[in-house]
C-alpha cells in the first residue's frame, strides 16, 4: 500500500509541475487539455495556444533528438499533464528521471505504466527499452512476448535480438523456460528460429523441447519436423527417431517399437520416418479420394514427360 501511495505521488506531483509550468508560460490552460488531436508534422508550442498529448511527445521526441534533454522533460510533463493514461507520456518520463540517476523513481513510474496503459504497442516499445537500461532481462521478456504476440511481422527482427540475449549468454538461457513451458503463439516459430541456426547448443533444444513435451499445448509437426530434421542432421539416429515417435497421432501408438508403416493414407509424411512424397519435374504424386480405393485414400500418381 505504501509503495502504491508513492506511485500515486509522484504521479500527481507530475501533474503539479506540468500545470504549473502551464499556468507561468501561458501558452495553454485547463479546457485546451481535451483538444482533439492534430494533423501536424510540425508543431511550435510558441504558436499553438491548444496542444494535446500527441503534440507535446513530438515536441518532447524532437528535442531529445537534439539532446536537450532539459525541454524533453518539460514537453513530456506536458504530455502527461493532458492525459494521465498515457502510458508512453509515463515510460518516456520514466526514461529521462533514468537519465538523470532517480532510479527508484524511474522504475515505480515504469511499473505504473505497465499496469495502466497495455494496449498501446509504443507503450511496451519504450518500457522495452526502459527494462533493457536497468538490466531487468525477465520484464524486458515480457515485453516482447507482448510485441510478437501482436505484431508477428517484427520477428525478423526481434528473434535475432531474443537469440543473442539469450542462447548466446548462458546465464540468462533459464529465461526461455517459461515460454517454452506455456507457449506463446510466436514460440514456435522462434524455436524453429533456433532449430535453423547451426550456433544452437543440441543440448538446449532437448532441453526445450522437452519442456514442451510437458507443456498443456501438443505440439504440432510445425514444430517437430525441423527438429528431426536437425538430429538426422547432426546423425543422432536414436534421438531423432524417439522425437519422431514422441510425435505420432494416438491412433499410431499401436505402431511404437515396430517398423513403422503409417501408409500414404495417414496425415504425417516427411517428417523423418514416415513415407516421403519427394518432388520430381516428370513426377506428381497425390493424396486423393476416388472411386474403387479401400481405406481413406488413394495415392495417385502422375507421370509426365518422355
Amino acid at each position: 500500500m505504501d509503495k502504491l501511495r508513492q506511485v500515486l505521488l509522484i504521479v500527481f506531483a507530475v501533474l503539479a509541475i506540468a500545470l504549473s509550468i502551464s499556468y507561468r508560460s501561458g501558452h495553454v490552460v485547463p479546457d485546451d487539455f481535451f483538444d482533439a488531436r492534430r494533423a501536424t508534422a510540425d508543431i511550435d508550442p510558441q504558436g499553438w495556444k491548444r496542444l494535446d498529448t500527441d503534440d507535446w511527445l513530438q515536441l518532447a521526441n524532437q528535442a531529445r533528438q537534439e539532446n536537450q534533454l532539459d525541454q524533453a522533460q518539460t514537453f513530456t510533463q506536458q504530455a502527461l499533464a493532458s492525459n494521465l493514461g498515457s502510458g508512453e507520456a509515463m515510460v518516456q518520463l520514466a526514461l529521462l528521471l533514468l537519465h538523470q540517476g532517480k532510479q527508484e523513481q524511474a522504475i515505480q513510474l515504469a511499473e505504473l505504466a505497465d499496469k495502466l496503459a497495455t494496449a498501446q504497442n509504443s507503450t511496451h516499445t519504450y518500457l522495452s527499452a526502459f527494462w533493457s537500461r536497468t538490466k531487468q532481462l525477465d520484464k524486458l521478456l515480457d515485453e516482447w512476448n507482448v510485441l510478437l504476440t501482436r505484431d508477428t511481422s517484427i520477428s525478423q527482427s526481434l528473434y535475432p535480438q531474443l537469440q543473442q540475449l539469450t542462447v548466446a549468454t548462458p546465464e540468462n538461457t533459464p529465461l526461455l523456460d517459461k515460454f517454452a513451458k506455456n507457449p506463446p503463439t510466436w514460440w514456435g516459430s522462434f524455436f524453429n528460429f533456433l532449430v535453423r541456426d547451426e550456433k544452437t547448443p543440441s543440448a538446449l533444444l532437448s532441453h526445450l523441447y522437452e519442456l514442451r513435451l510437458h507443456s498443456s499445448q501438443p505440439i504440432d509437426s510445425k514444430e517437430m519436423t525441423p527438429y528431426v530434421s536437425r538430429l538426422i542432421k547432426e546423425q543422432q539416429w536414436t534421438e531423432a527417431h524417439a522425437v519422431w515417435l514422441a510425435g505420432l497421432p494416438p491412433e499410431d501408438e499401436t505402431f511404437k517399437g515396430l517398423v513403422y508403416d503409417g501408409g500414404f493414407e495417414g496425415d504425417m509424411h516427411n517428417t523423418g520416418f514416415d513415407w516421403f512424397f519427394g518432388s520430381h519435374p516428370q513426377i506428381d504424386i497425390q493424396q486423393e479420394l476416388t472411386f474403387g480405393m479401400e481405406g481413406h485414400r488413394a495415392l495417385n500418381v502422375k507421370l509426365s514427360g518422355p
